[in-house]
C-alpha cells in the first residue's frame, strides 16, 4: 500500500446463534446461502476442516486438508464453490474450519492467502471460519456480504478499519458479538 493510501474497510462478524441444545443452529450451507452469489462466484482455499460426517469422501477431504497443513502450515486445498457446497451439504456439522474465498482467476500462491495477517492486501475476498462448534466468523471486504448477513438477521454488524488489534462489543443479545479490527481504536464506528 502506498504512503497516504487509506486501508480498505474490513468487516468482521462473529455469529453466536446456539439452539436449545447449546449447539450452533446453522452450519456452512446456511452461511453460503446467506452470502449468495458473491460467495458462489469464488474459489475456496480450505485451510482447516474438521467435520462431523459419516461420508467417506468428506472424511478423505478433511484428511487431505490436514495433510496439507501438516506438510506446510500456511497451505490448504483449493476447490470450486460448487465442490465446497457439495461437501458442506453432506457433512453433519463443522467443528472447526477456515474457508478463504478468492477470485476464480487468482494465481496468488496459497501461503499468501492463508495468512490472515495479510488479508487486507491479498486477493482473498472473504473468510468464513468455524470455531469449535461455538461460533462462526465472517471476515470480508464487501459491504454486500455484511448486508446479506444483516438481511438474514444472523448478526448485528459494525464497520471498522483494518488492523491487528481486536475489540469485541456485545450487540442485540448475548448470543451475538461483533468483533472490530482496528489499528486505531478511535476509528471504530457502529454503522447501525
Amino acid at each position: 500500500m502506498t504512503e497516504g493510501a487509506r486501508a480498505p474497510t474490513i468487516w468482521a462478524v462473529e455469529i453466536h446463534d446456539l439452539d436449545e441444545r447449546g449447539i450452533l443452529a446453522f452450519d456452512l450451507p446456511e452461511l453460503l446461502d446467506t452470502l449468495g452469489d458473491g460467495a458462489s462466484a469464488l474459489d475456496w482455499i480450505v485451510a482447516d476442516y474438521q467435520p462431523v460426517t459419516e461420508d467417506a469422501t468428506i472424511a478423505d477431504f478433511a484428511d487431505a486438508v490436514y495433510e496439507a497443513q501438516s506438510a506446510t502450515p500456511r497451505s490448504g486445498v483449493r476447490l470450486s464453490s460448487s465442490d465446497l457446497r457439495a461437501l458442506a451439504d453432506e457433512s453433519l456439522q463443522t467443528i472447526d474450519g477456515q474457508f478463504i474465498g478468492i477470485p476464480i482467476d487468482s494465481r496468488t500462491p496459497p501461503h499468501e492467502l492463508v495468512d490472515l495477517r495479510c488479508f487486507v492486501d491479498s486477493d482473498a475476498a472473504l473468510v468464513v471460519k468455524a470455531v469449535d462448534s461455538s461460533f462462526w466468523a465472517v471476515i470480508t471486504k464487501s459491504r454486500l456480504d455484511v448486508a446479506a448477513i444483516r438481511d438474514q438477521e444472523i448478526a448485528t454488524v459494525g464497520r471498522c478499519s483494518s488492523g491487528p488489534s481486536i475489540r469485541s462489543l456485545r450487540l442485540r443479545s448475548s448470543e451475538l458479538r461483533m468483533s472490530f479490527w482496528s489499528t486505531d481504536r478511535s476509528s471504530i464506528r457502529d454503522s447501525t
